[in-house]
């Protein structure tokens, strides 16, 4: 697909969420969902699975790539956001319970 079809698909994309059309009775939460499951993902990745950084960025890379992630590697916490409009949290709490999202 080329890069101009994607951008469009995109558009389109988020036209639909944010207008929840075709959603019935409720606004598709789908973004919200992309994002929480890679702040998610990549913190598990990060402080459970304990692999290197660019490793886990193109294993819970989107495509196409709306979401934007941010880590604090001291705190140990994982910030992804997508389209500015959609913000997830999460934190490695311990080896048992591995990462949560805030």
């Amino acid at each position: 697909m080329s890069g101009c079809l994607k951008r469009l698909m995109m558009l389109l994309a988020l036209a639909l969420a944010s207008t929840g059309a075709g959603c019935g009775r409720y606004v598709s939460n789908e973004f919200e969902l992309a994002t929480a499951a890679r702040a998610k993902e990549t913190c598990s990745c990060l402080f459970v699975a304990l692999m290197l950084q660019e490793n886990c960025n193109t294993t819970t890379a989107t495509d196409p790539p709306l979401t934007t992630v941010q880590v604090d590697l001291p705190n140990k916490v994982v910030e992804a956001q997508a389209l500015l409009m959609w913000s997830a949290r999460a934190r490695f709490v311990d080896e048992h319970a591995g990462c949560v999202l805030e």
